[in-house]
């Protein structure tokens, strides 16, 4: 869901997108009607009201009731209709001051045609990230899926480490700053434990301390962890793990335990996605200079 400044720029688009079909807003009278009349009850196509052609929209009334803090997905729920009238007689009136500004030329103002670029670059950024990722997700994501044929012969040719449990050690931070200020402890002496327990409550005597973890299977262990674990020896440390939110880690191996044999229907979703993703980055490389190549750019400055 798009923050409230967003939305409310997106708001504005649309009512000048709207405003560019509707020449005769730029000419509104002085004295443009804002009688109760205006309001469309039934609210044709998220229409809420008119004014001298220019809609104001559904959407730009729910923004105007929702709360200051900005939150969305419950605007307007609690709100009775005189409130939702009063605040629609309100947007009215502000859209009859807008047309008149417009009509005596105030759009050139160079503080408001500034702002107004500003607003419109934050949605093209806006644009080309959510489009980007949506692009990311349906397009490489589907070109990325294994076989089924793919996933046996993954499972076949990795029995042995994909069966092995593990029992570890971890450091975690919030922040790669904070992850290497724990790495330097380490490496300047501190014992893993020690490094471990800072900032976490007292262990009580006796009880598994809160960095152990395991036996982890193979489907448990988080997918920044596994070639690192791969090459540790018990006994050893990582270096810095970099994973997902921001979190950091360190891991040391305690044990190493061969299990039963892993079955498909235990492992086979989490090698599809780890075959998923390695294709993905081999994809994103290829399509991204495919696409690059075949545009049409102009680097007018720096």
């Amino acid at each position: 869901m798009l923050d409230l400044p967003l939305r409310a720029f997106c708001v504005a688009l649309l009512v000048i997108g709207c405003e560019a079909g509707h020449p005769e807003a730029s000419a509104a009278p002085t004295g443009a009607s804002t009688s109760p009349s205006t309001v469309l009850t039934s609210a044709p196509g998220g229409v809420a009201a008119r004014v001298n052609g220019v809609p104001i929209t559904t959407e730009e009334l729910e923004l105007a009731l929702a709360p200051k803090s900005g939150r969305s997905g419950d605007e307007g729920a609690d709100v009775g209709p005189d409130r939702r009238a009063q605040v629609l007689e309100a947007l009215i009136q502000k859209e009859v001051i807008r047309q008149r500004a417009k009509a005596l030329g105030l759009d050139d103002d160079p503080q408001f045609t500034r702002g107004r670029r500003a607003l419109e670059a934050r949605l093209v950024a806006f644009d080309r990230d959510e489009l980007g990722r949506l692009f990311y997700q349906k397009e490489l994501r589907d070109k990325a899926a294994p076989s089924d044929d793919e996933v046996r012969r993954y499972l076949e040719e990795n029995r042995a480490r994909i069966s092995t449990t593990v029992t570890v050690n971890q450091i975690m931070r919030r922040g790669q700053t904070a992850g290497e200020a724990a790495l330097a402890e380490l490496t300047a002496g501190t014992p893993f434990e020690t490094v471990a327990a800072a900032g976490l409550p007292a262990v009580p005597s006796g009880a598994r301390p809160p960095w152990s973890i395991g036996p982890l299977r193979w489907v448990q262990i988080p997918d920044a962890w596994r070639p690192v674990l791969d090459q540790l020896e018990p006994g050893a440390t990582s270096g810095l793990i970099a994973g997902p939110k921001g979190r950091y880690w360190i891991i040391q191996l305690v044990e190493r335990r061969v299990g039963p044999e892993p079955l498909l229907e235990e492992v086979g979703a989490v090698i599809v996605e780890r075959l998923r993703e390695q294709r993905i980055e081999a994809l994103r490389a290829e399509t991204e200079g495919a696409l690059r190549r075949a545009a049409k750019v102009e680097i007018l400055s720096p």
